[in-house]
């Protein structure tokens, strides 16, 4: 069984995330991950009063992502860099009050016409020494990383059996997986894969698309089979959080609550509203 969470962004001109999240509480949310613009973000004794006071506290962090940050890089310095980064997310993580941290293998590959299996396979071992280190740093913090796996055009993470396999090579309790429904099904039946890693998920991230474009719908919008979902997340821990990762502007959030989304949701996703 799993319960509704949203992710929370901030620093961002369109998004208001008092009124957004409030929407995201109507929906039947009750915890959030917190997003944000590295360049604009809040205070985060801010930020953590203001998703406490509307009942949606952090339950996580989206640890910054892009070419600077890559645990998976061959270039030791720069993989180095990236653990470095990824403590302090960690610390950030306990700061706000959602002691997991979601962490991208690799950035958007400049050129995915390069992406070839021997590039893949280049970076397999630099990963699973940041995954351990990874491991070591959230033994140390109190903290959970949690590797997600992204779509085809980054230049590692994209197979979710692959990373579930790298992560039991780890078998550490701080090192889980976030498994993202929305990617999975750009690589392969979603929720097969995701039944396959169960056992190492800690965390969903819940959207929609035609698995051509990383569009981040509304579930239900794109071609994702939900109904079979459901059967696999009932295999995953009780109130495993189901993360909706939607950028969608308010009116939009608002008017999904008289489409008969949230009931979908309930039964799509075996919520449990304990």
């Amino acid at each position: 069984m799993a319960r509704l969470a949203t992710v929370a962004a901030f620093g961002f001109p369109d998004f208001n995330p008092a009124t957004l999240l409030s929407v995201y509480r109507q929906w039947g949310c009750v915890s959030c991950q917190y997003y944000r613009n590295v360049h604009n973000a809040p205070r985060p004794a801010d930020a953590r009063t203001l998703v406490e006071d509307l009942g949606l506290p952090f339950d996580s962090i989206h640890g910054v992502f892009g070419p600077e940050h890559d645990p998976s890089s061959p270039d030791e310095p720069t993989r180095r860099r990236a653990i470095s980064t990824y403590r302090r997310e960690g610390e950030l993580a306990l700061e706000l009050g959602g002691p997991m941290v979601v962490v991208h293998p690799a950035p958007l590959a400049p050129d995915p016409t390069s992406i070839t299996p021997a590039t893949r396979g280049s970076r397999r071992e630099p990963m699973l020494r940041s995954m351990q280190e990874l491991a070591a740093v959230g033994q140390h913090l109190g903290v959970t990383y949690l590797i997600e796996n992204i779509p085809g055009n980054y230049l590692f993470g994209h197979d979710p059996f692959e990373l579930a396999a790298m992560i039991r090579v780890i078998n550490h309790p701080r090192l889980r997986m976030c498994f993202d429904i929305g990617h999975a099904h750009m690589h392969a039946s979603a929720h097969g894969a995701l039944a396959s890693c169960a056992d190492v998920i800690d965390y969903l991230h819940v959207h929609d698309n035609d698995t051509r474009a990383d569009s981040h719908q509304v579930p239900g919008q794109g071609t994702v089979e939900w109904d079979a979902i459901a059967s696999s997340i009932k295999r995953l821990p009780p109130n495993t959080p189901a993360m909706l990762e939607l950028f969608e502007l308010e009116p939009a959030v608002h008017a999904q609550l008289s489409t008969g989304l949230t009931q979908n949701l309930t039964r799509w996703l075996s919520l449990s509203h304990a």
